[in-house]
């Protein structure tokens, strides 16, 4: 009998202690916590890159244009993972689809090459020893472009920036917003897709 009365006191005490763990009926549960941080405190906002943008033409791929959070340079990415880890890093913000560039080599097309310079500053070439005796990195091959125009090609413009040597580059004629800051024009790089 005492044993049967200490198993029902046990039972009675674990039923107590769930009961007491059960969120109250109350509407003001859980309680009022503001669902976002107050703005000076927010982490930086992480998107990944868009997917939903129309395909490049058969034969080219997108060039993906991004902007380090500190606006000091532009990065330009044919890897989709690239820019998806980039954006989540919180490094570099995604501007959209700068142009697009052939998938492979045609006749007349060259290799445009991404580079790093010693400051980490990155650059577009078709040379493929652009910077070398300065201590520039090859990072790889993005696609391939025109060196004259043909139908469904546009001219890729270079804009620098004098104060950090940076190079922002653009199918747009006027340079988008690059001369109003204070870039100067730097030339034509090569012509890509529209």
């Amino acid at each position: 009998m005492r044993y049967q009365a200490l198993v029902s006191l046990t039972v009675l005490a674990a039923a107590a202690i769930v009961a007491s763990a059960q969120p109250p009926s109350q509407s003001n549960y859980p309680p009022n916590v503001p669902s976002r941080l107050p703005p000076f405190i927010q982490p930086p906002e992480r998107v990944p890159a868009p997917r939903e943008q129309a395909a490049p033409a058969p034969g080219r791929k997108s060039v993906y244009r991004l902007i380090a959070t500190d606006g000091h340079e532009h990065l330009y990415s044919t890897d989709s993972a690239e820019v998806d880890r980039l954006i989540r890093q919180g490094s570099f913000r995604m501007e959209g689809i700068g142009f697009t560039v052939f998938d492979q080599h045609y006749k007349d097309s060259v290799p445009l090459y991404r580079f790093v310079r010693p400051d980490g500053f990155h650059f577009l070439s078709t040379d493929a020893n652009a910077g070398a005796d300065q201590g520039v990195r090859r990072e790889g091959v993005l696609g391939h472009i025109d060196t004259q125009p043909r139908p469904g090609t546009q001219p890729l413009h270079a804009w620098r920036n004098a104060e950090n040597g940076s190079i922002f580059y653009t199918a747009d004629q006027g340079g988008e917003q690059a001369p109003g800051i204070g870039l100067q024009y730097a030339g034509v790089v090569g012509y890509v897709g529209k």
